[in-house]
């Protein structure tokens, strides 16, 4: 216990350290740079596995917080989402597949943001291309919120994020890179180049554009994109104009062949008011998983150790990282308590 509590002590005063310490990324840089040895704080979560209240087998994909419990995204199911409450004991289906109304084709990764409405989230179908909210607290049919335009879908989008200022933003899924940009009573797409700079910085092929992932922090007006086998991260603002570009200098990077699958990197980002969160993929080497946390502007704070995971989602209000490996049958999710030299000052439940 006492070697634990020394441990513990040490980590927080390097963390201290490291506040004092005047990072060389200041806001306006191009380029930021980190590795492993940037990190003041490694830290080893003790996690535990979390279990979805419902009878039949099931297979996660994704999970997002949403109001008082979670979404989680189901492979092979008669619905595509199951909410479930923050303790893990009532659960209800939600998005069920088909074409009749109330009804959904698919739902793509970005779905539980909170929209305009109170208590309603959003859950996207992009076969449809158009977006549902669904209210937490009444947990009834999804009501349409916007049905894009005939050229949205030409662009595949799989990300969809809706903005304070009312515009809708996703990722491309047509192996090109960059964000599309929609309006809420408009029918004209805008296209933000954002991500060509890291095609020109590593000449990565078009199909690592494929994997991707999209987060944005509404206090600020900032969003956070990856491209999943690539070692960046974007920043930029509401209008699509580059804050600056994080690179991770420890992901080895390789040339790969047209018919070789790329190798992941960052799986999972979440942006949130004092943090960039980021689920690092590449569990080749050490076989250990790890949740990276960074200051806005680069500045390296933490790394936190985990069982390796595909997705996750990081609520601060309760203070705790949920994690999802769909090839794990007993431990397919995980929840891990957040450090409290990271957790927010509104934080209901106690943390690590």
């Amino acid at each position: 216990m006492l070697n634990v509590f020394v441990c513990r002590i040490q980590n927080y005063l390097k963390y201290i350290l490291m506040c004092l310490w005047v990072s060389a990324c200041q806001s306006g840089d191009e380029m930021c740079h980190f590795k492993l040895s940037s990190f003041p704080v490694t830290d080893t979560l003790a996690g535990k596995a979390v279990h979805l209240p419902i009878e039949e087998p099931y297979v996660p994909g994704a999970l997002k917080t949403a109001g008082d419990g979670y979404l989680v995204y189901l492979y092979d199911a008669d619905c595509f989402l199951v909410y479930v409450n923050d303790t893990w004991e009532e659960a209800c289906r939600v998005a069920p597949k088909g074409e009749g109304p109330g009804e959904v084709l698919g739902v793509s990764g970005t779905f539980g943001q909170p929209l305009e409405k109170e208590n309603w989230h959003s859950v996207y179908d992009p076969y449809a291309c158009k977006l549902y909210g669904w209210d937490t607290v009444e947990r009834g049919a999804l009501h349409q919120v916007k049905a894009f335009p005939m050229d949205w879908g030409k662009y595949a989008p799989g990300n969809v994020i809706r903005l304070s200022s009312g515009k809708f933003v996703a990722t491309r899924g047509d192996f090109q890179y960059g964000l599309v940009c929609c309006g809420a009573e408009e029918h004209h797409v805008q296209e933000w180049t954002s991500g060509e700079e890291v095609e020109k910085l590593k000449g990565v092929r078009s199909a690592y554009t494929s994997l991707r992932d999209l987060s944005y922090d509404v206090e600020h007006e900032v969003m956070a994109e990856i491209y999943g086998s690539c070692p960046f991260v974007i920043l930029h603002d509401t209008a699509g104009t580059v804050i600056r570009t994080l690179a991770f200098d420890d992901y080895p990077l390789k040339t790969w062949r047209e018919y070789e699958e790329p190798q992941e990197c960052f799986t999972s980002v979440c942006l949130t008011s004092r943090y960039l969160w980021l689920l690092y993929g590449d569990t080749s080497q050490s076989g250990q998983g790890h949740v990276f946390v960074l200051q806005h502007d680069g500045t390296p704070v933490a790394d936190l150790l985990i069982h390796p995971a595909s997705t996750m989602a990081v609520d601060t209000r309760r203070g705790v990282i949920i994690t999802v490996h769909p090839d794990r049958e007993e431990h397919a999710i995980m929840a891990y308590p957040i450090p409290a030299f990271l957790c927010d000052s509104h934080t209901t439940s106690v943390c690590r």
